[in-house]
């Protein structure tokens, strides 16, 4: 069997979580010995990468060209990825991101989106973004075979929005993989601290936990550490800690190198996590599968996929809920025996080559035409 993965999707930019699915994917696949069953179609600028993670598969590379990414993708996408399919004899392909172009191919192929939150929050996008996510997403899941869903509750809400298309839904957690510690490695932050990650996106409901931390500063010695770019859209995170006086309390990380972040993880009392809107939700299930106590809304997937195992609090965008729930969890942490148990829970449940394991035997099972 040979397995197409069109990885023309991944950008010079990282794309969080969604670009560490597809590598925690790729890594699987390979440790499960299918390398040298795969073809993988990408860009010259990720070649090397591609090389690193599966030195056994077989590699066909375009040439990227500058310009606006989608405006090359989609044609490369629509005619000339179907050719190299054809050419190379794949007999099944997976696209892991949306946006598959234009074109039903003569093989079965599988998208996954990750979310359809555009449907979700409308209001937060421009007309635009609205016509061109409804129109692109609508041919891919009209002309794929299977729609990967990466929780039930990302499955729902793919099968509401998309009735027509609610019987190629297929749900596959995601693949993580879970660092190992270093016990000696230096504490990264000089005092005990609270941590959130991905704090550029609006979903993930930053200015709550500001005004959560801000109700709860003087009973506790923890500062609050951020993780994620600042950009010109969420400035105003910067500003609100200014304007409330937290800026001796509060650490905006930027991006920091995986090795940093791991260390960042291990090292939190709490990891908290007040989204508004997950299909999935990495970063909390990593903090659970490090040991750390995670504080998490109930908002869509969480609940489900952090496996009722977190510390949950309600309304999402309720910063009292929030700040009491933090003060719980700090004056009466779980036992070491829970939070162990809870580590070892989502590490079972979400290991990379577990889930690798599930999306090979899906994409046997449609090559052979079952």
């Amino acid at each position: 069997m040979k397995v197409g993965i069109d990885l023309t999707c991944i950008t010079t930019r990282f794309d969080g979580g969604k670009d560490q699915v597809i590598y925690n994917l790729l890594r699987g696949f390979n440790e499960l010995g299918h390398g040298p069953e795969l073809i993988i179609f990408s860009y010259d600028f990720l070649a090397d990468t591609v090389r690193r993670l599966l030195p056994g598969a077989t590699r066909e590379v375009f040439t990227r060209v500058r310009g606006k990414k989608l405006l090359q993708d989609l044609p490369l996408r629509t005619f000339l990825l179907p050719r190299a399919v054809k050419r190379l004899g794949v007999d099944v392909l997976l696209f892991p991101k949306c946006y598959t172009g234009v074109r039903r191919l003569p093989i079965p192929t599988v998208v996954v989106p990750h979310d359809i939150q555009f449907k979700a929050f409308p209001e937060r996008l421009s007309l635009q973004m609205k016509v061109r996510e409804n129109i692109l997403y609508g041919f891919d899941f009209r002309l794929r075979d299977r729609i990967v869903a990466v929780s039930d509750f990302d499955a729902r809400q793919i099968q509401h929005f998309y009735p027509r298309e609610a019987s190629k839904v297929l749900r596959i957690y995601n693949p993580i993989q879970f660092a190992t510690y270093e016990p000696g490695a230096e504490r990264p932050h000089p005092r005990p601290y609270l941590l959130s990650i991905n704090i550029a996106y609006p979903h993930k409901n930053i200015p709550t936990l500001l005004q959560a931390f801000d109700k709860i500063r003087t009973q506790v010695p923890h500062d609050l550490v951020l993780v994620g770019k600042i950009e010109p859209w969420n400035r105003d995170l910067v500003d609100a800690v200014e304007k409330q006086g937290l800026s001796d309390r509060v650490t905006f990380a930027g991006y920091v190198d995986d090795a940093r972040l791991q260390r960042l993880i291990h090292h939190a009392d709490v990891y908290v996590n007040p989204s508004l809107y997950e299909g999935f939700g990495m970063t909390p299930i990593e903090a659970m599968g490090a040991g750390v106590t995670v504080v998490s809304s109930r908002a869509a997937a969480l609940p489900e996929t952090t496996r009722e195992l977190a510390q949950y609090y309600e309304p999402a965008d309720d910063p009292s809920a929030l700040a009491d729930k933090l003060l719980n969890v700090l004056n009466s942490p779980p036992p070491l025996a829970e939070r162990t148990r809870i580590q070892q829970a989502v590490r079972e449940a979400y290991d990379y080559r577990v889930i690798a394991g599930e999306y090979w035997a899906e994409l046997s099972r449609l090559a052979r035409g079952c």
